[in-house]
């Protein structure tokens, strides 16, 4: 549909240093997060449906903390930037405390700098929402 890529098992959503503005749910499938470390790579998740990733890209222009691989082939729902800032935007105004909460757990995010911090933050979300 309309918002959505698929990958075969295999392929690199993103790379680890890209430049990224969305984000991603995952709709079927399985997509491994990783990290390079010297010559090796360190697993940091394993997510299926329902489960967000890349979602740093929607809040703060940094590059890429990790790299994202589909280990199944896999369908995933873009999160494009803009339209998350539009919501966020919509949802400050309906909703100061919300917003207050978004940019304290932002501002956390970028201070941690690790990507295991983002990837708990987007397990929780996705929980919540």
């Amino acid at each position: 549909g309309p918002g959505q890529r698929t990958y075969q098992s295999g392929d690199v959503i993103f790379e680890e240093g890209d430049l990224g503005d969305e984000a991603f749910m995952i709709v079927s499938g399985a997509v491994e997060i990783s990290t390079r470390s010297g010559e090796d790579r360190e697993v940091l998740a394993s997510l299926r449906r329902g489960e967000f990733f890349g979602e740093m890209a929607l809040v703060d222009d940094q590059p890429r903390m990790a790299t994202a691989t589909a280990i199944e082939d896999a369908t995933v729902s873009v999160v494009p930037q803009e339209v998350f800032k539009k919501r966020l935007a919509w949802l400050a105004e309906e909703d100061r405390m919300i917003s207050h909460v978004m940019e304290v757990l932002v501002t956390r995010l970028r201070h941690h700098g690790s990507n295991q911090g983002a990837e708990s933050f987007a397990r929780a979300t996705a929980k919540t929402a």
